[in-house]
């Protein structure tokens, strides 16, 4: 019902305009909205079970406190970001323009922030060298208003990532189900019954609540545009990896962030662990001189469009956009427009874009507006074997889903190799043993034979090795 609602508001029929109907169009919500969503809070629901139970406390959410963790402050700034967008909308009775924002915002919660912010909700360690507003530590802060003052004092305390990790989560997933109780009524009720008891609510419904307004606390313009510079890299970067059949899990040695914008390069250093963390890369090099690396930039103007509205005008301007140089139209590619004589120039007129003159030894190379990434697309044997024992990590990994295992159980770990005749399996494993402790709860060991007890075996063949769990 609620996937039907959601088509229907995001249909022409809002718009008085003929529908045709698809019920493929029905299951998409379900696909890109609901199921995402509904898992983000099945994630967390789950993790909050763990915490309490590992920490022998009750998680409590508390509005005023929340994480300097940047991830942390970002996702609460888009939250507001979409209250705003959908307070307009609704205004405005544009409903039709709802579910974009929408669907936008539960892919940055689900693949960027919950993706990104898995390890510390399960309690684990954070990336490291990430930094956060005021420096490299995971810090509480404590909103305290004056009644008698329309000011805001911020006072830091130390707590637990974890806690600030899931206490943002219940946030932005209790904002997310007030903005959405108006269109999809079922799944913010069933979602809202068993969040309430974390958020101190006393609301029999989600329905007897008001939508939020944006909270001004909330609000950060600069890490919503760090965040976004962050993602442009990360998807040039799985681009590469794709294009060049590089499995995630095998690291590669750099990658080089291009931009004449210097701006751009700082924002993204504030990022640079969840960039290294995501690409799999051991070294991020900075440089705000594309010439280095074979860039140059060419503008193709688009005569028949400038011939219609210049007329006469247009050899004039055509020969003055020959002796445009290069730095005018790197600023042009910021600006999106170029004055020429008494002609004001777009980037409808003009189509202007960085390109690689010839390749750069050992790199593959992606352009989005002012930013180019070169990532390293050569491979060494010590790098191919971290790759295989992390591909036996994720088998391992698999397996303990497929015997029901959850987080906390422990098990130990059998390995037995079926054929290796370069000795690679074995050396993948013995040499990256700390992978193996830091990814895995138990005792891993290599053996000739898998005892008959185990809970449960699984063959492979690439790599051809056994595996079995053992309680």
């Amino acid at each position: 019902a609620d996937s039907l609602r959601l088509y229907l508001i995001n249909s022409p029929v809002v718009r008085a305009e003929s529908l045709r109907f698809k019920e493929e169009g029905v299951k998409g919500i379900s696909k890109d909205v609901l199921n995402p969503w509904f898992n983000a809070f099945k994630f967390f629901a789950s993790q909050v079970e763990i915490y309490e139970q590992e920490n022998g406390v009750k998680f409590q959410c508390d509005e005023s406190v929340y994480s300097d963790n940047l991830m942390d402050r970002w996702i609460l700034a888009a939250t507001q970001t979409l209250i705003e967008t959908v307070r307009t909308e609704m205004k405005n009775y544009k409903l039709y323009q709802v579910v974009p924002p929408l669907v936008k915002f539960i892919d940055q919660l689900t693949n960027w922030y919950v993706r990104f912010n898995r390890q510390r909700l399960k309690g684990v360690e954070d990336v490291e060298g990430i930094e956060v507003e005021g420096g490299l530590t995971d810090t509480a802060t404590t909103l305290n208003t004056n009644s008698n003052s329309n000011s805001t004092s911020i006072t830091n305390s130390t707590s637990n990532s974890t806690f600030h990790a899931l206490n943002t989560l219940c946030l932005v997933l209790h904002s997310l189900n007030l903005i959405m109780a108006s269109f999809t009524p079922f799944i913010t009720e069933f979602m809202f019954q068993h969040l309430k008891k974390y958020l101190n609510l006393n609301q029999e419904s989600i329905h007897f609540l008001l939508i939020p307004k944006p909270n001004s606390n909330y609000l950060n313009p600069v890490i919503e545009r760090r965040v976004s510079l962050m993602q442009s890299v990360i998807e040039m970067g799985r681009n590469i990896r794709e294009k060049n059949l590089i499995s995630l899990r095998y690291p590669i040695n750099s990658i080089i962030i291009c931009s004449d914008n210097s701006e751009i390069l700082n924002d993204l250093k504030h990022l640079q662990g969840y960039i290294r963390s995501e690409l799999n890369c051991k070294e991020i090099i900075y440089s705000t001189r594309p010439e280095d690396y074979n860039i140059e930039i060419k503008a193709i103007p688009n005569y028949k469009i400038l011939g219609q509205r210049l007329k006469q005008d247009l050899k004039i301007v055509k020969d003055e956009l020959e002796k445009i140089s290069s730095a005018d139209w790197k600023l042009f590619l910021e600006n999106k427009k170029i004055q020429i004589k008494n002609h004001l120039l777009t980037d409808q007129d003009i189509q202007v874009f960085k390109y690689q003159e010839k390749p750069f030894e050992g790199f593959d190379i992606q352009f989005d507006n002012n930013l180019a990434l070169l990532l390293n697309t050569t491979i060494t044997p010590s790098q191919k074997s971290e790759g295989l024992a992390r591909d036996i990590i994720n088998l391992f990994q698999r397996l303990r889903k497929t015997a029901n295992l959850v987080q906390t159980d422990i098990v130990n770990m059998q390995v037995k190799i079926l054929s290796d005749p370069s000795n690679s399996i074995a050396t993948a494993i013995n040499s990256h043993k700390h992978l193996f402790d830091k990814a895995l709860k138990g005792s891993l060991s290599i053996v000739d034979a898998i005892p008959p007890n185990h809970l449960i075996k699984q063959s492979y063949t690439d790599p051809n090795i056994e595996l079995a769990l053992f309680k």
